[in-house]
């Protein structure tokens, strides 16, 4: 009986001692985060929230369009007169083109202000003959250990995400539709008279060209909302800056209209005249052989980018690694 009551007491004694060391571990572990904690709200904690970072980044960025697969047909009545005074009358016709691509691919460039709590944003995008920029602010979310903080742990967190709001304007130009010869004549088309010459204003200076063509095209700016969601690195932590985001374009309004170029045949072109709107009585418009007064095209799409760059911040003010 003696016996089992030691070999009793002894295992009471190795889990209390256990128990102990649990506690002990634990009460430590405790101690050292209240101790970052402390420090962190002593040290840094209004330094971060008011600290101002800024960053500079160039990427790229695909835009999914998925709803401009139609062909537009566009149609109007012009003159033209050549050097010895022969008129002719004639009706362009631009026999079902697909003049909106459904994938955009172009260079991005984006510049930010932020502290620990929100940034803004201004972001510019370039395509070979379309373009667009938007404006928004947004909220900083630190990751940790796989738990997502607010601006009051921006200490520990290697990585934030960054939801934001946009307002974007986005100018887009299509492929062209056709031409008129414009060579030794001159076009009176929509209300405008184009001459069998252009000029083409460069670095160089102004040099005078001879038309070769006409060519006609569609153009659309629009204005929307753009929700966009980013990761990123900590912009307190490393100098590098790297971007990875998805954004949804919403256009709220639209303006379209049609367009001429004269070019030389070559590789010299210029923007002539004035633009019409789709609303004029001179054109007729169909989409998908259906007649049409306003904009068929809508740039509701997915957006996806990624950009790299520099963070500026105060060196003395690097937050604790």
């Amino acid at each position: 009986m003696k016996t089992e009551k030691d070999k009793l007491s002894r295992v009471t004694l190795i889990l209390f001692i256990i128990l102990e060391i649990f506690t002990i571990g634990n009460t430590r572990s405790f101690a050292q985060n209240e101790l970052e904690n402390n420090w962190y709200r002593t040290t840094k904690k209004s330094t971060l929230k008011t600290k101002l970072y800024f960053s500079a980044s160039v990427g790229t960025e695909l835009m999914h369009y998925p709803l401009n697969n139609g062909n537009l047909d566009v149609m109007f009545p012009y003159g033209s007169k050549d050097k010895s005074g022969n008129t002719t009358q004639a009706i362009f016709n631009s026999s079902n083109h697909h003049p909106i691509n459904k994938d955009l691919m172009g260079a991005l460039l984006n510049f930010e202000v932020g502290n620990a709590k929100h940034f803004l944003a201004i972001n510019l995008y370039g395509w070979s003959k379309d373009g667009a920029i938007s404006i928004g602010y947004g909220y900083n979310l630190y990751i940790n250990n796989g738990h997502i903080y607010t601006s009051s742990r921006p200490q520990n967190s290697k990585f934030i995400i960054k939801p934001s709001l946009n307002v974007s304007y986005l100018n887009v130009k299509s492929n062209t539709i056709g031409s008129i010869d414009n060579e030794n004549k001159y076009i009176y088309l929509l209300g405008d008279v184009v001459e069998p010459n252009f000029t083409a204003h460069s670095r160089h200076g102004a040099p005078s060209f001879a038309a070769k063509n006409l060519d006609i095209y569609f153009a659309q700016n629009n204005i929307g909302v753009y929700p966009k969601i980013s990761i990123a690195n900590n912009p307190y932590k490393k100098t590098f800056h790297w971007e990875f985001y998805v954004a949804y374009f919403l256009p709220i309004a639209d303006d379209a209209k049609i367009c001429y170029r004269q070019n030389n045949g070559k590789h010299t072109s210029r923007k002539t005249g004035g633009t019409t709107n789709l609303t004029d009585d001179h054109l007729t418009i169909a989409y998908n052989n259906q007649p049409i007064t306003k904009s068929p095209y809508k740039f509701n799409g997915l957006n996806i980018g990624f950009c790299i760059g520099l963070h500026g911040y105060d060196g003395e003010n690097k937050v604790k690694q």
